[in-house]
Protein backbone atom coordinates (compact mmCIF):
# COMPACT_ATOMS: atom_id res chain seq x y z
CA UNK A 1 0.00 0.00 0.00
CA UNK A 2 2.91 2.38 0.83
CA UNK A 3 4.57 1.68 -2.53
CA UNK A 4 1.34 2.66 -4.24
CA UNK A 5 1.22 5.94 -2.31
CA UNK A 6 4.86 6.66 -3.15
CA UNK A 7 4.13 6.05 -6.82
CA UNK A 8 1.18 8.44 -6.69
CA UNK A 9 3.33 11.14 -4.98
CA UNK A 10 6.02 10.70 -7.61
CA UNK A 11 3.44 11.13 -10.37
CA UNK A 12 2.08 14.26 -8.68
CA UNK A 13 5.57 15.80 -8.38
CA UNK A 14 6.28 15.09 -12.03
CA UNK A 15 2.96 16.70 -12.97
CA UNK A 16 3.78 19.82 -10.93
CA UNK A 17 7.26 19.96 -12.41
CA UNK A 18 5.75 19.90 -15.86
CA UNK A 19 3.28 22.63 -14.89
CA UNK A 20 6.08 25.07 -13.88
CA UNK A 21 7.86 25.11 -17.28
CA UNK A 22 4.48 25.65 -18.98
CA UNK A 23 3.91 28.67 -16.81
CA UNK A 24 7.36 29.92 -17.61
CA UNK A 25 7.03 29.35 -21.35
CA UNK A 26 4.43 32.08 -21.71
CA UNK A 27 6.75 35.00 -20.73
CA UNK A 28 9.17 33.95 -23.48
CA UNK A 29 6.80 35.47 -25.98
CA UNK A 30 6.98 38.68 -24.04
CA UNK A 31 10.24 38.31 -22.25
CA UNK A 32 10.42 40.07 -19.01
CA UNK A 33 12.54 39.73 -15.97
CA UNK A 34 11.01 37.51 -13.30
CA UNK A 35 10.07 39.29 -10.20
CA UNK A 36 10.38 38.01 -6.63
CA UNK A 37 6.59 38.14 -6.21
CA UNK A 38 5.99 35.79 -9.14
CA UNK A 39 8.54 33.33 -7.78
CA UNK A 40 6.81 33.34 -4.45
CA UNK A 41 3.46 32.80 -6.12
CA UNK A 42 4.84 29.82 -8.02
CA UNK A 43 6.17 28.32 -4.84
CA UNK A 44 2.85 28.83 -3.08
CA UNK A 45 1.01 27.34 -6.02
CA UNK A 46 3.31 24.34 -6.03
CA UNK A 47 2.82 23.89 -2.29
CA UNK A 48 -0.95 24.14 -2.65
CA UNK A 49 -0.89 21.60 -5.44
CA UNK A 50 1.24 19.32 -3.34
CA UNK A 51 -1.09 19.65 -0.35
CA UNK A 52 -4.11 19.12 -2.57
CA UNK A 53 -2.49 16.05 -4.06
CA UNK A 54 -1.66 14.80 -0.58
CA UNK A 55 -5.29 15.24 0.47
CA UNK A 56 -6.43 13.40 -2.61
CA UNK A 57 -3.97 10.61 -1.87
CA UNK A 58 -5.27 10.35 1.70
CA UNK A 59 -8.83 10.36 0.45
CA UNK A 60 -7.95 7.69 -2.06
CA UNK A 61 -6.15 5.67 0.61
CA UNK A 62 -9.14 6.00 2.94
CA UNK A 63 -11.50 4.96 0.17
CA UNK A 64 -9.31 1.99 -0.62
CA UNK A 65 -9.24 0.97 3.05
CA UNK A 66 -13.01 1.32 3.24
CA UNK A 67 -13.33 -0.76 0.09
CA UNK A 68 -11.04 -3.37 1.53
CA UNK A 69 -13.01 -3.44 4.79
CA UNK A 70 -16.25 -3.65 2.82
CA UNK A 71 -14.80 -6.49 0.76
CA UNK A 72 -13.72 -8.29 3.92
CA UNK A 73 -17.15 -7.76 5.43
CA UNK A 74 -18.84 -9.04 2.29
CA UNK A 75 -16.48 -12.01 2.18
CA UNK A 76 -17.18 -12.77 5.84
CA UNK A 77 -20.92 -12.47 5.25
CA UNK A 78 -20.70 -14.68 2.19
CA UNK A 79 -18.70 -17.22 4.17
CA UNK A 80 -21.29 -17.18 6.95
CA UNK A 81 -24.11 -17.62 4.43
CA UNK A 82 -22.27 -20.52 2.79
CA UNK A 83 -21.64 -22.12 6.18
CA UNK A 84 -25.32 -21.69 7.11
CA UNK A 85 -26.42 -23.23 3.83
CA UNK A 86 -23.99 -26.12 4.25
CA UNK A 87 -25.27 -26.70 7.78
CA UNK A 88 -28.86 -26.63 6.52
CA UNK A 89 -28.02 -29.12 3.74
CA UNK A 90 -26.22 -31.35 6.24
CA UNK A 91 -29.18 -31.26 8.62
CA UNK A 92 -31.58 -32.04 5.77
CA UNK A 93 -29.45 -34.99 4.67
CA UNK A 94 -29.19 -36.26 8.24
CA UNK A 95 -32.95 -35.97 8.71
CA UNK A 96 -33.60 -37.80 5.44
CA UNK A 97 -31.13 -40.53 6.33
CA UNK A 98 -32.76 -40.89 9.74
CA UNK A 99 -36.18 -41.20 8.11
CA UNK A 100 -34.88 -43.84 5.69
CA UNK A 101 -33.30 -45.82 8.52
CA UNK A 102 -36.54 -45.60 10.53
CA UNK A 103 -38.60 -46.70 7.53
CA UNK A 104 -36.24 -49.61 6.89
CA UNK A 105 -36.46 -50.69 10.51
CA UNK A 106 -40.26 -50.53 10.41
CA UNK A 107 -40.35 -52.56 7.20
CA UNK A 108 -38.00 -55.16 8.67
CA UNK A 109 -40.09 -55.33 11.83
CA UNK A 110 -43.28 -55.76 9.79
CA UNK A 111 -41.74 -58.55 7.70
CA UNK A 112 -40.54 -60.33 10.84
CA UNK A 113 -44.00 -60.06 12.43
CA UNK A 114 -45.73 -61.39 9.30
CA UNK A 115 -43.24 -64.27 9.00
CA UNK A 116 -43.74 -65.11 12.67
CA UNK A 117 -47.52 -65.10 12.29
CA UNK A 118 -47.34 -67.35 9.22
CA UNK A 119 -44.97 -69.73 11.01
CA UNK A 120 -47.18 -69.92 14.08
CA UNK A 121 -50.28 -70.44 11.91
CA UNK A 122 -48.51 -73.24 10.04
CA UNK A 123 -47.48 -74.93 13.28
CA UNK A 124 -51.02 -74.63 14.63
CA UNK A 125 -52.40 -76.08 11.39
CA UNK A 126 -50.00 -79.04 11.60
CA UNK A 127 -50.89 -79.64 15.25
CA UNK A 128 -54.61 -79.36 14.49
CA UNK A 129 -54.33 -81.77 11.56
CA UNK A 130 -52.46 -84.23 13.77
CA UNK A 131 -55.12 -83.98 16.47
CA UNK A 132 -57.90 -84.46 13.93
CA UNK A 133 -56.18 -87.51 12.47
CA UNK A 134 -55.61 -89.02 15.92
CA UNK A 135 -59.22 -88.37 16.85
CA UNK A 136 -60.45 -89.90 13.59
CA UNK A 137 -58.31 -93.00 14.13
CA UNK A 138 -59.60 -93.29 17.70
CA UNK A 139 -63.21 -93.09 16.55
CA UNK A 140 -62.44 -95.53 13.75
CA UNK A 141 -61.06 -97.97 16.29
CA UNK A 142 -64.14 -97.56 18.49
CA UNK A 143 -66.53 -98.12 15.58
CA UNK A 144 -64.57 -101.17 14.45
CA UNK A 145 -64.77 -102.60 17.96
CA UNK A 146 -68.52 -102.02 17.97
CA UNK A 147 -68.85 -103.72 14.58
CA UNK A 148 -66.77 -106.65 15.78
CA UNK A 149 -68.89 -107.10 18.91
CA UNK A 150 -72.15 -106.66 16.95
CA UNK A 151 -71.40 -109.35 14.32
CA UNK A 152 -73.21 -112.73 14.71
CA UNK A 153 -71.21 -115.74 15.86
CA UNK A 154 -70.86 -117.35 12.36
CA UNK A 155 -69.49 -114.13 10.98
CA UNK A 156 -67.15 -113.71 13.92
CA UNK A 157 -65.78 -117.16 13.19
CA UNK A 158 -65.36 -116.29 9.52
CA UNK A 159 -63.92 -112.82 9.81
CA UNK A 160 -63.31 -112.02 13.47
CA UNK A 161 -59.59 -112.47 13.29
CA UNK A 162 -59.43 -110.01 10.39
CA UNK A 163 -61.50 -107.35 12.18
CA UNK A 164 -59.28 -107.22 15.28
CA UNK A 165 -57.50 -103.89 15.40
CA UNK A 166 -53.80 -103.62 15.89
CA UNK A 167 -53.50 -100.23 17.58
CA UNK A 168 -49.79 -100.04 16.91
CA UNK A 169 -50.13 -100.31 13.11
CA UNK A 170 -52.83 -98.73 10.96
CA UNK A 171 -51.67 -100.55 7.85
CA UNK A 172 -52.13 -103.93 9.51
CA UNK A 173 -55.63 -102.90 10.49
CA UNK A 174 -56.42 -102.01 6.87
CA UNK A 175 -55.21 -105.39 5.65
CA UNK A 176 -57.23 -107.22 8.31
CA UNK A 177 -60.32 -105.20 7.48
CA UNK A 178 -60.08 -106.00 3.77
CA UNK A 179 -59.61 -109.67 4.57
CA UNK A 180 -62.69 -109.57 6.76
CA UNK A 181 -64.71 -107.98 3.96
CA UNK A 182 -63.60 -110.68 1.50
CA UNK A 183 -64.55 -113.40 3.98
CA UNK A 184 -67.84 -111.65 4.61
CA UNK A 185 -68.59 -111.61 0.89
CA UNK A 186 -67.81 -115.32 0.55
CA UNK A 187 -70.03 -116.06 3.54
CA UNK A 188 -72.87 -114.11 1.96
CA UNK A 189 -72.48 -116.05 -1.26
CA UNK A 190 -72.60 -119.34 0.64
CA UNK A 191 -75.75 -118.29 2.48
CA UNK A 192 -77.33 -117.08 -0.77
CA UNK A 193 -76.57 -120.36 -2.50
CA UNK A 194 -78.00 -122.34 0.42
CA UNK A 195 -81.14 -120.23 0.75
CA UNK A 196 -84.22 -121.06 -1.32
CA UNK A 197 -86.32 -117.96 -1.84
CA UNK A 198 -86.63 -116.45 1.62
CA UNK A 199 -84.82 -113.36 2.84
CA UNK A 200 -81.71 -114.12 4.94
CA UNK A 201 -79.70 -111.87 7.23
CA UNK A 202 -75.95 -111.37 7.40
CA UNK A 203 -74.07 -109.11 9.84
CA UNK A 204 -77.43 -108.08 11.25
CA UNK A 205 -78.58 -106.53 7.92
CA UNK A 206 -80.23 -107.71 4.71
CA UNK A 207 -78.37 -109.90 2.27
CA UNK A 208 -76.60 -108.01 -0.53
CA UNK A 209 -79.21 -109.11 -3.03
CA UNK A 210 -82.30 -108.81 -0.89
CA UNK A 211 -84.53 -111.48 -2.37
CA UNK A 212 -82.58 -114.18 -4.18
CA UNK A 213 -82.83 -113.49 -7.89
CA UNK A 214 -85.49 -115.56 -9.55
CA UNK A 215 -84.03 -115.01 -13.01
CA UNK A 216 -81.66 -117.95 -13.67
CA UNK A 217 -79.78 -115.88 -16.23
CA UNK A 218 -79.00 -113.26 -13.57
CA UNK A 219 -77.72 -115.96 -11.21
CA UNK A 220 -75.55 -117.42 -13.94
CA UNK A 221 -74.08 -114.05 -14.94
CA UNK A 222 -73.28 -113.09 -11.35
CA UNK A 223 -71.72 -116.47 -10.65
CA UNK A 224 -69.61 -116.27 -13.79
CA UNK A 225 -68.50 -112.76 -12.92
CA UNK A 226 -67.54 -113.82 -9.39
CA UNK A 227 -65.58 -116.76 -10.75
CA UNK A 228 -63.68 -114.47 -13.11
CA UNK A 229 -63.04 -112.08 -10.25
CA UNK A 230 -61.63 -114.90 -8.13
CA UNK A 231 -59.29 -115.73 -11.03
CA UNK A 232 -58.06 -112.09 -11.04
CA UNK A 233 -59.72 -111.43 -14.39
CA UNK A 234 -61.27 -108.20 -13.22
CA UNK A 235 -61.88 -106.74 -16.69
CA UNK A 236 -63.88 -109.74 -17.86
CA UNK A 237 -65.72 -109.91 -14.54
CA UNK A 238 -66.65 -106.24 -14.92
CA UNK A 239 -68.23 -107.00 -18.30
CA UNK A 240 -70.34 -109.73 -16.67
CA UNK A 241 -71.51 -107.42 -13.89
CA UNK A 242 -72.38 -104.71 -16.43
CA UNK A 243 -74.43 -107.29 -18.33
CA UNK A 244 -76.23 -108.20 -15.09
CA UNK A 245 -77.01 -104.53 -14.43
CA UNK A 246 -78.42 -104.16 -17.93
CA UNK A 247 -80.81 -106.99 -17.11
CA UNK A 248 -81.64 -105.70 -13.63
CA UNK A 249 -80.43 -102.13 -12.91
CA UNK A 250 -81.56 -102.22 -9.25
CA UNK A 251 -79.70 -105.37 -8.28
CA UNK A 252 -77.66 -104.49 -5.18
CA UNK A 253 -75.36 -107.50 -5.43
CA UNK A 254 -74.45 -106.61 -9.02
CA UNK A 255 -73.57 -103.05 -8.03
CA UNK A 256 -71.39 -104.17 -5.12
CA UNK A 257 -69.58 -106.79 -7.22
CA UNK A 258 -69.08 -104.19 -9.93
CA UNK A 259 -67.47 -101.89 -7.36
CA UNK A 260 -65.19 -104.75 -6.26
CA UNK A 261 -64.09 -105.36 -9.85
CA UNK A 262 -63.42 -101.65 -10.35
CA UNK A 263 -61.28 -101.65 -7.21
CA UNK A 264 -59.20 -104.49 -8.64
CA UNK A 265 -58.70 -102.35 -11.77
CA UNK A 266 -57.59 -99.38 -9.62
CA UNK A 267 -60.59 -97.35 -10.79
CA UNK A 268 -61.38 -96.18 -7.30
CA UNK A 269 -63.70 -93.28 -8.12
CA UNK A 270 -65.93 -95.48 -10.27
CA UNK A 271 -65.95 -98.10 -7.51
CA UNK A 272 -67.22 -95.52 -5.02
CA UNK A 273 -69.95 -94.54 -7.50
CA UNK A 274 -70.98 -98.22 -7.78
CA UNK A 275 -71.24 -98.52 -3.99
CA UNK A 276 -73.27 -95.31 -3.90
CA UNK A 277 -75.64 -96.81 -6.47
CA UNK A 278 -76.11 -99.87 -4.24
CA UNK A 279 -76.81 -97.59 -1.26
CA UNK A 280 -79.27 -95.58 -3.37
CA UNK A 281 -81.20 -98.78 -4.13
CA UNK A 282 -81.33 -99.79 -0.45
CA UNK A 283 -79.96 -97.41 2.20
CA UNK A 284 -80.03 -100.18 4.81
CA UNK A 285 -77.36 -102.19 2.98
CA UNK A 286 -74.50 -102.24 5.46
CA UNK A 287 -72.24 -104.23 3.14
CA UNK A 288 -72.06 -101.38 0.61
CA UNK A 289 -71.06 -98.99 3.39
CA UNK A 290 -68.36 -101.42 4.54
CA UNK A 291 -66.87 -101.80 1.07
CA UNK A 292 -66.98 -98.02 0.55
CA UNK A 293 -65.29 -97.49 3.93
CA UNK A 294 -62.56 -99.91 2.89
CA UNK A 295 -61.88 -97.83 -0.23
CA UNK A 296 -61.63 -94.61 1.78
CA UNK A 297 -59.45 -96.33 4.34
CA UNK A 298 -56.94 -97.43 1.69
CA UNK A 299 -56.90 -93.86 0.39
CA UNK A 300 -56.14 -92.68 3.96
CA UNK A 301 -59.35 -90.65 4.00
CA UNK A 302 -60.07 -91.64 7.56
CA UNK A 303 -62.85 -89.13 8.19
CA UNK A 304 -64.91 -90.42 5.22
CA UNK A 305 -64.15 -94.02 6.20
CA UNK A 306 -65.32 -93.34 9.73
CA UNK A 307 -68.61 -91.91 8.45
CA UNK A 308 -69.18 -95.01 6.33
CA UNK A 309 -68.47 -97.29 9.31
CA UNK A 310 -70.92 -95.33 11.44
CA UNK A 311 -73.59 -95.57 8.73
CA UNK A 312 -72.95 -99.32 8.40
CA UNK A 313 -73.32 -99.76 12.15
CA UNK A 314 -76.51 -97.67 12.15
CA UNK A 315 -77.95 -99.69 9.24
CA UNK A 316 -77.05 -102.92 11.03
CA UNK A 317 -78.73 -101.82 14.25
CA UNK A 318 -81.87 -100.74 12.37
CA UNK A 319 -81.98 -104.07 10.55
CA UNK A 320 -81.63 -106.01 13.80
CA UNK A 321 -84.36 -103.89 15.40
CA UNK A 322 -86.71 -104.59 12.49
CA UNK A 323 -85.88 -108.30 12.66
CA UNK A 324 -86.58 -108.37 16.40
CA UNK A 325 -89.94 -106.66 15.88
CA UNK A 326 -90.85 -109.09 13.11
Amino acid sequence: MKSLVEKLLLIALMASALAVPQARSQPEEAPAAPSPASATNDTDLLLKNFLLLQDQLRTTQRAMEQGREQAQTDARRTEELMAARLNLIEQTLNARRTEEITSLQQSTRTVIIIASIITVAGLLAVVFAGLVQVRAMTRLSEVSQQLRTALPVPQLEAGGNALLLNHSSVEKFNANLLGALDRLQKRLEEIEAAASSTQTTTNGHKQVAAPAPINPQMTTILGKGQALLNLDKAEEALDQFDEALRLEPRNIEAWIKRGTALERLQRVDEAIVAYDQAIAVDASTATAYLFKAGVYNRQKKYAEALQCYEKALSAQQKSRTQTARA
